[in-house]
């Protein structure tokens, strides 16, 4: 039924619209094999031009120049234009498409190559026009999708080095490094897989596995670094195209050494993805390496792009990577960090390897769409067609992909007549319905622009469109006077008289309604003058007949238009002094504005009324907005409100006929102002200011107010009329200018002014509005101790119950804090806190509490609750007292304050020492003919501790009963008397068994021995002795139970052998220490008391412990012999050091209760310092210095993680912070930005700047340095 002729579809039969509305139809190009895509349509029957539905998308395949892809089919059928439209293709501004439509507008092709890889989706915009007046025009998207071909070799990226490493002796599996390809195609053009060639430049072939998926390569076997140190490995990958494409890559792989300690990855490049709006603290994965037994410690080398608080962080000992900061995939989209693994456990020169890390911010909805303005003000002509493109809709997302991806629809409409539409993909804005300005002049379009993401999370924003409805000139004047076109004149009447005025009126605006006035035919000899603005008719020769003037109104519009009205002058016999004036001649009223409705305004009757009869007065209707009216007596009065604002001038032709006159005279009302206007605050005066204090004398902000009146009543004053405390504002009443001077937010932290501003009127009018004052802390205030006595419990410390509390209390002595704490007060006990306050604001007020000078580190402080605790053993006999400083440190960022309080620690003694013998055993000879009550030899113990504790008696232990018998002890002098004669003892030796024992509470005691011979000390008697009469013997803390460490013997003097037990007589603490009876072999009993730091004596820096060894013969008169040994105990390290402090702010230092090699620090910086800031020099040192300028506008801030390592084997470490705060200095000009053209029209008043304004017309000069000091 329907033939093809581009660009028609004609019919071949008559088509009846009534006999069936559509035929479907599929229109193929077959003479062209370039066209895209066929198109399938249905045909609408009917009178109107159809437009064209939805198609479906086509797919274009690695298209080349004006190559034709196969036809797609659509999915669903298209109303096919029966008239000849014109198609074309609309995109985004400046973005060159390669498809364009050619030849006839039917045929879409590619003008360029097409590259997936660039570009793989076109979205254009297919509109249709008719050539119908009005035009109509319909829009289709047609999204151009480009198919993948595989044109890209996949691109080996990881590992970014040539060269990976692996350790020897690793068991078979062990992973290496782990190859990374990239391919830019899809599918499996884009599917990798990962091979190991087997060539004569890969000698790693049966040496190395790869996983096909992963990339991953392990070990075949364990490897050894002497058999070989190097293999060479040739890795393939492949992609899955047809045919496949592929590239290879040649590692160098190094066999590590088992005491070569650094660490190793198995990647060298690493890539994270983390959504933006991720917490802070959240894991995005981790980086973590191998390394010797674990001990690898991870540090953040390096971030791009440099921020003043990093995005993120690694943990030091996991090598997980989390967030630290706040993301925002807006204003960064990626970050790269290198990490580094550092072997703890080097000496000297710690070995370290580096990873690089790719983290990429993923998008999360979290910008609403913007518009560039609001509102919009569109203006459009009342004679637009249906269909015109008004406006383009244009806001943007920050977001990406679909979040980014908006659609627009219209909200509403006021008034709502329907007769805008919007287009919801390309935010195109057209009009549905003709425009009337005469009937609305200006619409209110209310339009909505909303993302395209999940729909839970969809975020939409509104702008407001004023549509203006600009004037066409469609309308004619219209002639409203005079009413009957026939004027009557006397024949005397003189040349330059005024007969009568025509008015027009035009409904349209501007030059469109503005009228002029022209005689078009009649005015023979030119008898007759028509004002060409004013419409007035004048007489300039004598009329001598009856004349008929055809006058035109016209208006100045393009074209103009024009009405015409025949005027008749007709004469009358008669004289005339002047023409009867029914009218005042040119009449002014003044009026005030306040007039009453009805109000008199003036009477306009002339001269000649009394003469006349049915005398008609008449206003035009639509002259002066209506305001006045006139009566029938020639009253003119107030028809409706009056507002000098406005308009203050009125001109008002009126018209006054009767049966054979005819009058007309122009009334200027002048209205006069009354004080009917308060005045207004402007925009931006009266809001929340934000005033930092300590300022001097300085203008903070200005109010202004506009008031309409005129005169002294829009004249303004300004005062504050309330809550200005203490006087610290000033108002300008003139300007306006607001000024506050030495603020104190401690004082007063926010002030609510009242302001006023009052017109000088009578009576005056005044506006009111409220200005919140708040007070910006500045860091002004050190911290301050607080004055009151403290009572430690475990309610003051919640977040602790941890601590363990001492058994005194402290109190506060004008600016010192004493306290008495037991020396037995075990470690992490809490034993004091100091408590300081800050009234200043925020981070200013934030107080940090730190320790200075030599605490021996057994005291640390919490730096954020000012507990102080013990961090080691307390010995009071070493020392009983400590004295050191605390400081309260405040957080200001540039001017930190402190405050230093003397700290005293007392130590109260408990009974931890046993007395001590000065010498063990106490020889003497006495003579047989000693007397009862002669003075032996005297015995002496000392006990280090005070009072009771240090007090000691002296007496016999239990087991020398058969000698109490001769002798005596004195239990305060310790003096041996003989208490019976010892004739019959000649030759024995006496060993009487003592003990010293103190007063405390439990009592300690020490046993010692006196050996006591009688006779002549020549003679020579058998005796008992050791091989030697002391011993030494060196141990190790590390030593396991059953360790033998010494063996004695005792042998009598006259070679007699005779079986021999031994036993340590003294001591022995804690039992330490086991003797075999029999063969006298020293043993280790409890390798838990073997505690070089614990062996510490009193007073002196040694590790040692004296025992007295005892041998007794057996069978009858057994023999007794005792000898000394002293051991001595070798200290390892088995103590890591201990920060007095978890953070510090200046200088820093570590103590280890090890000794010797073990106790000897080195310091390293291993976290916190980008570009080498700061180093520790000498590392031994703990001095940390700068490394380089510093430069506070680049960094203000660094927060350095020191360790600090022992030289023990195994090495041990300790953490703290350290926090540097880079202090102002002034090293900058101020410097304006490049300035910028700011139009203002000649007639503008007062510009006053309001919150939004600042973001855009700030003038400014930029000071990177701080405070007005600088």
């Amino acid at each position: 039924m329907f033939s093809l002729e581009i660009p028609k579809v004609l019919s071949k039969a008559k088509v009846r619209a009534t006999r069936l509305d559509t035929f479907n139809a599929c229109l193929s190009c077959t003479r062209c094999s370039r066209c895209l895509f066929d198109w399938h349509a249905t045909l609408a029957i009917s009178s109107k031009l159809f437009t064209t539905a939805r198609t479906g998308f086509p797919r274009l395949s690695n298209a080349r120049r004006s190559a034709c892809p196969s036809s797609a089919a659509l999915n669903s059928p298209n109303e096919l234009v029966i008239s000849q439209p014109e198609l074309s293709l609309t995109r985004e501004p400046g973005i060159r498409d390669p498809v364009i439509l050619a030849g006839t507008g039917r045929e879409i092709i590619t003008r360029e190559p097409l590259d997936r890889e660039n570009k793989s989706l076109h979205e254009l915009v297919l509109e249709a026009r008719d050539q119908g007046t009005p035009s109509r025009a319909a829009r289709v998207p047609l999204r151009v999708t480009v198919l993948d071909v595989n044109d890209n070799s996949p691109e080996i990226v990881d590992p970014q080095g040539d060269v990976v490493s692996v350790r020897e002796e690793q068991p078979p599996g062990t992973e290496v490094a782990r190859v990374r390809a990239l391919d830019s195609d899809l599918g499996e053009n884009a599917t990798i897989t990962y091979s190991i060639l087997k060539d004569r430049d890969s000698d790693g072939y049966n040496v190395f596995t790869i996983d096909p998926i992963t990339g991953m390569i392990r070990t075949k076997s364990a490897l050894d670094h002497e058999e070989r140190d190097v293999y060479r490995v040739s890795v393939k990958a492949s992609d899955a195209g047809r045919p496949p494409r592929h590239s290879i890559r040649a590692l160098r792989v190094e066999v590590l050494a088992l005491a070569d300690n650094r660490p190793t990855f198995t990647s060298s490049s690493l890539t994270f993805h983390v959504i933006e709006d991720a917490s802070i603290g959240q894991s995005i994965g981790s980086v973590s390496g191998a390394g010797p037994a674990g001990r690898v410690a991870y540090t953040l080398d390096s971030l791009a792009p440099v921020t003043n608080t990093p995005a993120f962080d690694v943990d030091r000992s996991s090598g997980q990577l989390v967030v630290a900061h706040s993301l925002d995939r807006e204003n960064v989209s990626e970050y790269h960090l290198k990490i580094r693994a550092l072997d703890t456990t080097s000496i000297g020169n710690p070995q370290s390897i580096a990873v690089s890390v790719k983290i990429v911010i993923d998008d999360a909805n979290d910008n609403a769409p913007r518009w560039p303005l609001d509102p919009i003000y569109i203006r459009v002509s009342e004679a637009a067609a249906i269909g015109t493109i008004i406006y383009n809709l244009t806001a943007t997302d920050l977001d990406s992909g679909m979040n980014g991806d908006l659609r627009y629809d219209l909200v509403s409409e006021s008034p709502g007549s329907g007769s805008f539409a919007v287009d919801s993909l390309t935010g195109a804005l057209s009009l549905v319905k003709p425009l009337d300005r005469e009937e609305k002049t200006e619409y209110m379009l209310f339009l909505r622009a909303t993302d395209r993401a999940a729909l839970a999370d969809r975020l939409s924003s509104t702008v407001t469109a004023k549509i203006i409805v600009l004037d066409q000139n469609d309308n004619d004047p219209v002639f409203v006077a005079p009413e009957i076109n026939k004027i009557t004149v006397t024949t005397d009447l003189l040349p330059g008289t005024n007969i009568v005025r025509v008015i027009a009126v035009d409904n349209d605006t501007d030059n469109n309604g503005r009228v002029s006035y022209v005689i078009v035919s009649g005015n023979e000899e030119s008898r007759f003058s028509l004002g060409y603005d004013s419409g007035v008719l004048t007489l300039m020769k004598p009329i001598v007949r009856d004349t008929v003037l055809q006058v035109a109104a016209n208006d100045h519009g393009s074209p103009p238009r024009r009405a015409v009205m025949n005027l008749t002058v007709a004469i009358a016999v008669g004289q005339s002094r002047g023409p009867p004036r029914l009218l005042l001649a040119n009449p002014v009223a003044t009026v005030s504005e306040n007039l009453a409705v009805g109000g008199f305004i003036i009477n306009v009757v002339g001269s000649a009324l009394g003469e006349q009869v049915n005398v008609t007065f008449d206003i035009p209707t639509g002259i002066a907005d209506d305001k006045f009216t006139i009566s029938s007596t020639g009253v003119v009065s107030l028809a409706a409100p009056l507002d000098r604002e406005k308009n203050h001038r009125y001109s008002i032709p009126i018209l006054a006929k009767s049966t054979k006159l005819l009058d007309l005279t122009t009334l200027e009302v002048n209205v006069q102002d009354e004080n009917d206007n308060a005045p207004k605050f402007r925009p931006g005066s009266c809001y929340t200011l934000a005033v930092p204090e300590n300022q001097d004398d300085a203008v903070i902000h200005t109010v202004a107010a506009v008031d309409n009146d005129e005169g002294v009543n829009g004249e303004i004053t300004y005062s504050i009329i309330g809550g200005n405390v203490g006087g610290k504002f000033k108002l300008d009443p003139v300007t306006g200018h607001l000024s506050a001077f030495n603020l104190d937010r401690e004082t007063v932290a926010r002030y609510n002014l009242a302001i006023s501003a009052k017109d000088k009127g009578r009576p005056s009018l005044e506006t009111r509005c409220n200005i919140t004052v708040i007070v910006i802390d500045v860091n002004d205030n050190s911290p301050m101790f607080l004055r009151e006595q403290y009572r430690p419990s475990k309610e003051f410390f919640p977040q602790t119950p941890q601590y363990q509390f001492a058994n005194s209390y402290p109190h506060y002595i004008a600016d010192k804090y004493v306290t008495s704490i037991s020396e037995d007060t075990a470690p992490d006990s809490s034993i004091l806190s100091v408590r300081a306050t800050d009234p200043d604001q925020g981070i200013n007020g934030k107080i940090t509490y730190v320790i200075t000078e030599e605490t021996s580190w057994l005291f640390r402080v919490d730096n954020f609750t000012g507990v102080i605790t013990t961090a080691g053993a307390l010995d009071r006999e070493r020392q009983s007292s400590y004295s050191f400083l605390v400081i309260a440190t405040d957080s200001g960022s540039y001017d930190a304050k402190s405050t230093s309080i003397p700290i005293e620690i007392n130590l109260t003694d408990v009974n931890d020492n046993a007395p001590a013998f000065s010498e063990t055993p106490f020889k003497a000879s006495v003579p047989v003919t000693t007397q009862p009550g002669h003075t032996i030899l005297q015995v002496e113990a000392s006990d280090p501790d005070v009072g009771a504790n240090g007090e000691v008696s002296y007496a016999f232990s239990s087991d020398v009963e058969t000698s109490k018998s001769k002798f005596r002890i004195h239990p305060t002098t310790g003096v041996l008397t003989a208490i019976a004669s010892l004739t019959q003892d000649y030759g024995k030796t006496f060993h009487l068994q003592i003990v010293a024992r103190d007063k405390g509470t439990p009592p300690r005691s020490t046993q010692g021995l006196i050996e006591l011979r009688v006779g002549d000390p020549d003679d020579v008697v058998p005796m008992l002795k050791f091989q030697n009469e002391s011993y030494q013997v060196d141990v190790q803390e590390n030593f396991a139970a059953g360790t033998e460490i010494l063996q004695v013997t005792a042998v009598r003097t006259d070679g007699r052998r005779q079986h021999v037990a031994y036993s340590i007589a003294s001591g022995n603490y804690f039992d330490t220490f086991v003797i075999d009876r029999y063969t006298g072999m020293l043993k280790i009993n409890d390798p838990a008391k073997l505690d070089a730091e614990l062996w510490i004596d009193s007073t002196e820096s040694q590790s040692s412990r004296v025992l007295t060894l005892a041998a007794k013969t057996t069978g009858s008169e057994p023999l007794e012999a005792y000898a000394k040994l002293v051991v001595k105990i070798s200290d390892i390290n088995d103590n890591a050091p201990i920060f007095t402090q978890t953070q510090y702010s200046a200088t820093l230092s570590a103590s280890d209760a090890d000794q010797d090699i073990n106790g000897k620090i080195l310091y390293h910086i291993v976290d916190g310092n980008p570009d080498n800031a700061f180093t520790i020099s000498p590392p031994y040192s703990g001095i940390v210095r700068t490394n380089i300028v510093l430069d506070r506008e680049i960094r203000e801030k660094y927060r350095l993680t020191i360790i600090a390592t022992d030289q023990g084997n195994p090495q041990l470490t300790g953490t703290a912070a350290l926090s540097v705060r880079v202090i102002d200095i002034n090293d900058n000009q101020p410097t304006f930005p490049g300035h910028k053209v700011i139009p203002v029209p000649e007639d503008s008043g007062l510009i006053l700047q309001t919150p939004e304004d600042l973001k855009f017309n700030n003038f400014f000069a930029e000071e990177f340095d701080l405070k007005t000091a600088n």
